[in-house]
Order: C-alpha cells, then structure tokens, then sequence
C-alpha cells in the first residue's frame, strides 16, 4: 500500500467498545488541609422558651451595711387636741341608800373642766357632749343593784348588782349627747348641764347599806364606802 491509502485508513474511527468492569477501589488518600472558615450563615429563628427550672437553694445572709447617714429632722407635727373634762369623787360615810335614791359624795380629788359637783350632794353635772369613761365602785353590806342615771334615766349597760354584800363595780363608756344638756344649772356657762348620778335601783331590800370602816396599820383612817371617777375621752 502506498503512503496515501495508508494515512486514509487510519483516519477512519471505529466504533466504541463495550466499558469495561470497574476496577477495584484504590486505598483513600490522606485527608487535606483544613480549608478556611465560611461565611457565616444567616441566624436561624429562636426556639421556644423552656420551662423554669427549679429554684436555687438561698446563698447565706451577707453582712449588715454600715449605718446610713440620718436624715434631716422632719416639721413637727399638729399639736394635739386634749380635752380636759374630769372629775373623782368619794365618800367615806356609811349611807343606807333608799330605793331609787342616790349615793351622796362627800368630796372630790379633781374636778377639771366642763364639770361640777357640790359637796354633799349626789349629782355630778356636766356640759360638754362627748363619749365618757366611768368606773365606779360601792361597798354595799346587802344584796342589791345600782345603775348609773342620766338625768333620772339608767345608762343601758350600767346596771352591777350581786347577790351578797360586796365591793361592787361599774366600768362603762357612755355619751352626752347635747339634747342631755337640758337641765338648768347656774354652774354652766349655758345655764344648763347633764345629770349624772348612782342609784340604787335593786326591789329586795328597802335600803342597801354603804359602809366604810377605819383602817389599821397605816395612815389612812377610812376606806371609800363609795367613789366615782368620770373622764372625757377625746
């Protein structure tokens, strides 16, 4: 063959085999360098919030601070209001007190403000409205019952009594209002005043006896048979 027909057959492709079977995998290579960081990427949404855990044990008390520096002395305050109405009468005589009678007082150790008494006699008379404080004691030799009276009515709620002879008490609050200061008394600013006295208002005895007796071994001669003490309260 010439040169020519040479050259123009080995111009002409065959065709394609068949691929053959794969080989058998070669050992893995050694791992790279680590190459460089990326980019960060975008935030992703946030979960959702977990419970609450459980509450840590207290830590230990700390140190007290110093004192602070006192602050500046406030205004003073309004002045208060005192009212000074009161009064205390005794009487140191053994009286056989009548049915609805009242005990008759001797005397008074303080008698301030809107109140008098004279001496001698039962009544007290005040002419101030407002709420009273009384205790009263009586030493009465018979079973019996006394009440406290505003202007000749008993006082709801001041009605002792006992069964023997006793040292009786009568502890109570009560109020004057200003219609009870009706009755005519030259002693009053107003020429009118409130009634107050103790009665003996008990239906088994004709009489019920106060008595007082003298004392032994010190410097007070007789013992209240009766005494009252009555007190404005503000």
């Amino acid at each position: 063959m010439d040169e020519q027909y040479t050259q123009c057959i080995h111009s002409i492709q065959g065709i394609q085999g068949i691929q053959g079977i794969q080989g058998i995998q070669g050992i893995p290579g050694e791992f790279g360098c680590t190459g460089p960081q990326g980019i960060q990427g975008i935030q992703g949404i946030p979960g959702e919030i977990g419970n609450t855990g459980p509450q840590g044990i207290p830590g230990e008390i700390g140190n007290t601070g110093p004192q602070g520096i006192p602050g500046e002395i406030g205004p003073t305050g309004p002045q208060c209001d005192i009212i000074y109405t009161f009064i205390n009468l005794y009487t140191i005589k053994q009286q056989n007190i009548q049915q609805n009678q009242s005990i008759i007082f001797d005397a008074f150790t303080a008698c301030i403000g809107d109140c008098s008494h004279s001496p001698n006699t039962s009544e007290i008379w005040i002419w101030k409205s407002g709420y009273y404080f009384i205790s009263a004691n009586v030493n009465q030799l018979q079973a019996g019952k006394f009440s406290l009276f505003k202007n000749g009515v008993v006082i709801p709620g001041t009605s002792y009594g006992s069964l023997t002879g006793s040292a009786l008490q009568i502890t109570s609050i009560f109020n004057i209002s200003n219609e009870d200061i009706n009755i005519a008394n030259s002693i009053s600013p107003t020429n009118m005043a409130c009634k107050i006295e103790i009665v003996n208002n008990s239906d088994n005895y004709p009489f019920i006896t106060i008595y007082s007796y003298e004392a032994i071994g010190n410097n007070t001669i007789f013992q209240n048979s009766a005494s009252i003490a009555l007190m404005l309260l503000k």
